[in-house]
């Protein structure tokens, strides 16, 4: 059986990023038979709206074949991010019981691909002595269901 995560995301940058960025994670750690489905995009603004999360989830599945999991990424900008990851997950689970995950950026999602810069050495352009800035955000853990 193939297993497809659905990516929840909040900007263009992530609906580009996010199935470049778990394809690589999903090599490293020896799942490269997992798919990423294409993201299903909905704003930062009305994803923590009630019925958002929840609407996203379920036109995500009807629009994207086989998918098994679902992954929210998003920035927690100014609020809390474990807050935030338990909320839209509670509303994950409710709209499907499929397998979810919610994790949210302290502040920006983009910092993690500046974080992993060395690893992309060489890669799309991208310098063969590049390094990461000092110290780029960070993030609380994921919370997963």
């Amino acid at each position: 059986m193939i297993r497809t995560i659905l990516p929840i995301v909040e900007g263009q940058s992530e609906v580009e990023g996010a199935p470049v960025l778990l394809r690589r994670l999903l090599t490293h750690l020896g799942h490269a038979e997992v798919q990423v489905a294409r993201p299903f995009r909905i704003k930062r603004n009305r994803v923590i709206l009630s019925g958002e999360i929840e609407r996203a989830v379920l036109q995500g599945l009807r629009t994207r074949v086989g998918v098994t999991g679902v992954l929210v990424l998003l920035d927690a900008d100014d609020d809390d991010p474990a807050q935030i990851e338990a909320a839209l997950l509670d509303r994950c689970r409710i709209a499907s019981s499929l397998p979810a995950a919610v994790v949210a950026a302290r502040r920006e999602l983009e910092a993690w691909f500046l974080g992993g810069k060395e690893s992309l050495r060489g890669v799309c352009g991208i310098r063969a002595d590049a390094n990461a800035p000092e110290g780029p955000k960070r993030s609380v853990a994921p919370r997963n269901g």
